[in-house]
């Protein structure tokens, strides 16, 4: 039989709670174990991306950046990847015994709605585990938007718009003041979530996982 891990950043999909008390799992738990299953097996990957997703791979650094200006700290990249018997992942940033997990919303709405969601919580439960930490922060920073998914943004706007009289240059300033933020403050553009480390949770994941890993090893195409 495989082991069946756990990404950190999927923690949340495999505690959904099922629909009725006879269900083990839920059916976002199932999706994600079988892609999982899929990926582990035969090397395919359930591909995902939008300008949203890009943003957020491309501006980490930026990211990490801004936070160490907005704590006054000087703050790195974690580039060590860990696992135990049950989950797996890769933290952004460890400092003062603390785990750091960036996020960079897309626009000012997105940014001003900021929370800890439930999967990000136990994203960061997930870290704690993993490296031994008693605290997490989930950080939202709010990045300027790269100029080539501005670009994306601009090219999709007048497609979708083919019969309208489009004025390119009206579009480009539109979008890049929707996707930019120099006139905010940067002292504004970081929020701050702390939270414990929560042993109890772990011990829920651990018994969640035993059940995602039979579920895991019976399946087939």
């Amino acid at each position: 039989m495989s082991q069946f891990k756990i990404r950190c950043s999927a923690i949340g999909k495999i505690m959904t709670e099922p629909r009725t008390k006879s269900e083990l799992l839920s059916e976002t738990a199932k999706t994600y174990i079988r892609e999982q299953w899929i990926a582990d097996k035969y090397g395919r990957h359930k591909e995902f991306s939008s300008n949203a997703i890009k943003k957020g791979l491309a501006n980490e650094e930026d990211g990490i950046s801004m936070l160490s200006f907005h704590l006054d700290k000087l703050l790195v990249k974690n580039k060590e990847t860990k696992e135990n018997d049950f989950i797996k992942g890769t933290c952004d940033i460890i400092h003062n015994y603390c785990i750091y997990d960036i996020k960079c919303p897309y626009d000012l709405f997105t940014f001003s709605k900021a929370e800890v969601t439930k999967d990000y919580w136990w994203q960061l439960q997930g870290y704690c585990e993993l490296y031994s930490m008693n605290k997490a922060c989930l950080v939202y920073v709010l990045t300027d938007t790269p100029a080539s998914i501005i670009e994306n943004e601009v090219r999709s706007i007048i497609y979708k718009m083919p019969s309208i009289d489009v004025d390119a240059m009206e579009i480009q300033a539109m979008v890049t003041k929707q996707l930019t933020f120099d006139d905010i403050d940067d002292m504004d553009k970081v929020k701050l979530f702390y939270f414990e480390h929560d042993q109890e949770a772990i011990k829920k994941l651990k018994e969640k996982h035993a059940i995602a890993s039979d579920y895991y090893n019976s399946l087939t195409l």
